[in-house]
């Protein structure tokens, strides 16, 4: 095989600085949920340090919001365990939740009130309530406090809620969907002020647009048919996964005029590593994602499957493209499922 072209270097990874002290502040071992026969999760192992970023991402279904309410003690797992802030998240009560800042699409709006009016309430309730940092985020948010909350945009309900989650200073914030019904500039406010607040404020949000995660969140759990599939440092996952290029013998121009010609990459099937994904080829071009990626293993492994090659290539993804192969991948491992079992 030639040397020539071949275009990446080997993996290193090590802890984060300053990981082995950092204090946990959300726990879930062994974590399971049974629900009308149902498996909603299975199995979960989620650990989120003080500081952390997490997001949490999925297909729609995969059971991201349900483990976000077993998370906050809102419902109860079958098996396992579930610790936030050093409780058991099923005890979380009264002076707890001046700890826990709670974003959640559900959290019910009194249409009559104003923004205002509904503030107010929160200010009573809570001890640590910071009335100028109320102010800040109403105006960095673009929220009028003389607004009725039935006249509230879903974007705007979202804001509103930001600012209850925050005002009162809490050690953790967790948010639905946190994003969700705002337009580009409050999103990017909204990066900005939680960014801002990392050193009081551990931050956890679920996701299903992971473009707006990098350079955001620190770590992120990705759950698959309620297992999570992995759960680590962002850093980590984005030098483990590469698009790699194999071009085989001749493969050189063919490819491109295929491309242009609308001819579909056929998917290959046999031979393949389990940590490869969406191996297909195109005109004596194989490319697939490598999800464990190591210079040399991954070199030796290409020249074990594909001895004809004549070029090999890798190329760092972006978060985006490695939860969206995933997400493909899923989609295609659960109609196979599909299919199997209506062949049974």
């Amino acid at each position: 095989m030639s040397e020539v072209g071949y275009s990446w270097c080997g993996l290193e990874m090590g802890e984060p600085k300053g990981a082995a002290m950092a204090e946990t502040v959300v726990k879930l071992e062994g974590v399971s949920r049974q629900h009308g026969g149902e498996m909603t999760l299975d199995g979960v192992e989620m650990e989120v340090k003080r500081g952390a970023v997490y997001a949490l991402t999925g297909l729609n279904g995969a059971g991201k919001t349900t483990l976000l309410r077993v998370m906050l003690g809102l419902k109860r797992a079958s098996t396992g365990r579930c610790e936030v802030l050093g409780m058991n998240a099923r005890r979380l009560r009264g002076g707890a939740w001046e700890r826990v800042g709670v974003v959640i699409e559900e959290q019910p709006l009194a249409p009559g009130r104003t923004v205002e009016e509904s503030l107010g309430a929160l200010r009573r309730l809570y001890v640590g309530w910071d009335e100028r940092l109320e102010q800040e985020l109403l105006e960095r948010l673009g929220l009028r406090t003389d607004t009725l909350l039935r006249r509230l945009s879903r974007g705007e309900a979202k804001k509103l809620r930001v600012v209850g989650a925050l005002a009162f200073r809490p050690e953790l914030v967790v948010m639905e969907d946190w994003l969700g019904g705002m337009d580009a500039a409050s999103r990017e406010e909204l990066k900005t002020i939680l960014e801002e607040r990392r050193e009081e404020t551990t931050v956890i949000v679920t996701t299903e647009e992971c473009g707006e995660l990098e350079g955001f969140a620190t770590e992120i759990g990705y759950l698959e048919r309620g297992r999570m599939r992995f759960s680590e440092p962002v850093g980590e996952l984005m030098e483990r996964f590469r698009e790699v290029e194999v071009t085989l013998a001749g493969g050189e121009e063919l490819p491109r005029v295929l491309a242009g010609m609308g001819v579909p990459r056929r998917p290959v099937r046999d031979g393949l590593m389990a940590s490869w994904l969406e191996v297909t080829e195109l005109g004596g071009v194989i490319r697939l994602v490598e999800s464990r990626f190591d210079g040399v293993r991954t070199r030796q492994d290409m020249e074990a499957r594909f001895p004809e090659s004549e070029r090999l290539s890798a190329r760092r993804m972006s978060l985006k493209e490695i939860v969206a192969a995933l997400e493909r991948h899923g989609r295609s491992e659960s109609a196979g499922n599909e299919k199997s079992e209506a062949a049974r």
